[in-house]
Parts: C-alpha cells; sequence; structure tokens
C-alpha cells in the first residue's frame, strides 16, 4: 500500500519531496461510494439487469471523477499518478463495456478497477471486507468449475475439499470483521442489518450444505449446489450494498 493513501491524517510523500499529505475523510467517503457503485454494477451483471448497471456506470464515473480531483489538489507522486490514469482507463473501459460487450468482459473490468482502487483505499490493519468478498467469488468460480467437472479430471477429490475449504475461509475472515469497516461501501450491513444477517445466514447454510455433500463424495449433485452457493452470495452482497432492485429484498 502506498503512503500516499493510509488512513493516517498527516503522511510522508517520497523523502526527497519533504511534503506532508493529508487524506481527508471525505476522500475516503467518496471512493467508499464509488466502490459501492461498482458492486452494484457487478450485482447487476451478474443477475442480467442492464439498467441498473449502466446507471450505477454512470454514478461511478461521476464519483471518480470528484475522487480523482480531490487526489491531484494533493501533488501525487508519479507512481500515484500512475494508478489513477491507469482507473481512469479501466473507467472508461467499464462505461465501454457495459454500453456494449458480454458479461466476461464487464466483470474483467471490474476486476481491474477493484486492484487498482485497492492501492487508493484506506486500510485497516486487517483483511479488507471487500478484498475478502472478491476473494470469495474468485475461489468459488474455481470450486464451481471443479463442480461441474464430472469426471473430475482437473484434479482429485482431496483438492476438491482444499478448494472448497480456501473459499469458506475467505467468508468466514469476512464474516469476522465488524459491520462499521467499509460501512460506506456495505451500508446494509448497519442500515438493514436484519436482512443482511439473514442472507449472510443463507449463504453460511448453503455452504455447510455444500461441505456435507462433500463429505459424502458425491459428485453428482456438486454442480447444482455450488450454483445456489453462488446465488446465495449475490443475495448477500445485493442485501449489503442496498441493491436498488426486488434482488436485495427476496
Amino acid at each position: 500500500m502506498m503512503p500516499f493513501f493510509k488512513t493516517l491524517l498527516l503522511i510522508a510523500l517520497a523523502p526527497a519531496a519533504g511534503m506532508l499529505f493529508s487524506c481527508s475523510p471525505d476522500q475516503q467517503m467518496d471512493a467508499d461510494k464509488l466502490e459501492r457503485q461498482l458492486l452494484i454494477v457487478w450485482i447487476a451483471t451478474e443477475t442480467d439487469d442492464p439498467t441498473v448497471a449502466r446507471a450505477a456506470t454512470a454514478a461511478a464515473l461521476r464519483n471518480w471523477n470528484e475522487l480523482r480531483t480531490a487526489y491531484l489538489r494533493v501533488s501525487p507522486t508519479a507512481q500515484e499518478r500512475d494508478v489513477l490514469r491507469r482507473i481512469d482507463l479501466w473507467m472508461v473501459g467499464l462505461r465501454n463495456a457495459v454500453d456494449n460487450a458480454p458479461a466476461h468482459r464487464i466483470i474483467s473490468h471490474l476486476n481491474q478497477l477493484h486492484n487498482n482502487l485497492g492501492e487508493l483505499r484506506p486500510q485497516y490493519g486487517m483483511d479488507h471486507p471487500l478484498d475478502l468478498l472478491y476473494a470469495f467469488s474468485r475461489q468459488w468460480d474455481w470450486v464451481s468449475e471443479i463442480s461441474q467437472d464430472q469426471m473430475m479430471c482437473l484434479l482429485e477429490w482431496g483438492e476438491y475439499a482444499v478448494a472448497y475449504q480456501q473459499a469458506r475461509n475467505h467468508w468466514d475472515r469476512f464474516q469476522a470483521i465488524p459491520p462499521v469497516y467499509a460501512a460506506g461501501t456495505l451500508p446494509g450491513r448497519l442500515s438493514r442489518s436484519t436482512t443482511t444477517e439473514h442472507a449472510a445466514l443463507r449463504l453460511t447454510n448453503a455452504l455447510a450444505d455444500f461441505e456435507r455433500q462433500l463429505a459424502e463424495a458425491n459428485h453428482g449433485p456438486m454442480a447444482t449446489s455450488a450454483a445456489h452457493v453462488r446465488t446465495e452470495f449475490f443475495h448477500f452482497l445485493a442485501a449489503a450494498v442496498m441493491y436498488p432492485a426486488e434482488v436485495a429484498a427476496r
């Protein structure tokens, strides 16, 4: 993590510059809003909701333009400017992808934005909640791919169990982080705590069901169970970000 963006009132920049930079709460709040809009684009893409995807992308672009202007006012280093330029490119790419590209292209742009925004995001001295959610999703994609491999050509059953456990660990670590962290990005964890907690419990139960089937070593139903976990993950994510559609209110 570059010092420019750590959660300190005053942060030392490059030694040669001898300057101090204040990372203001307003900038952090705006970054939360931006990441929330990108999560909404992700959910809308996964649930085939193009109207919401376009609206959230437009909001994300506005958030980013405001945030970039605020960052540029404090004379970022060349390395930091490079991060800003990369985000500029991926934001434009996201807008074009949402308008014209298939879902996997949109997801690719969102992944790149998440990785680059991680260099701007204030840190808590622990795993960031969003990093764990993205890590869970990536790992579950792998579990789902294995689950669809009826001949188990990709790896051994024990390795399959390890792949599941890695995904489960990401989810458990996320659950252990108090809702106050990343509250601007996942506001439903505080303001709609009952709905979000119920959605989290459904996902946890779906994972437990998958684990029981895994222990039985019966590959037949695993693809269906893996798909159910993924569905519950996006229901949880929708509740956590207070997604503006019916998927968040089931």
